[in-house]
């Protein structure tokens, strides 16, 4: 039991930060495009289909790799 509250914290850990930063960009994105479906954004059309999912695996692997310092600024007690 112990070992599955430790995945699951894991996974809260991870997946708090993925989801406020992916939310964000989605309404920034939606904003900004003037439309809610992100396949009808300009950065997933036709030409621009692999530049678009490339710059949103990076963005995901920018949002993982600064996991750590948002909970450092998150639990911030001073």
């Amino acid at each position: 039991m112990i070992k599955f509250k430790i995945i699951l914290h894991l996974l809260w850990i991870l997946a708090l930060p993925l989801f406020l930063w992916n939310v964000f960009l989605y309404f920034v994105g939606s904003f900004v495009a003037w439309d809610m479906n992100p396949y009808n954004w300009f950065i997933f059309t036709d030409d621009y289909v692999v530049f678009g999912r490339v710059m949103i695996i990076c963005v995901e692997c920018m949002i993982l790799m600064s996991t750590q310092t948002f909970w450092k600024i998150f639990n911030d007690d001073e």
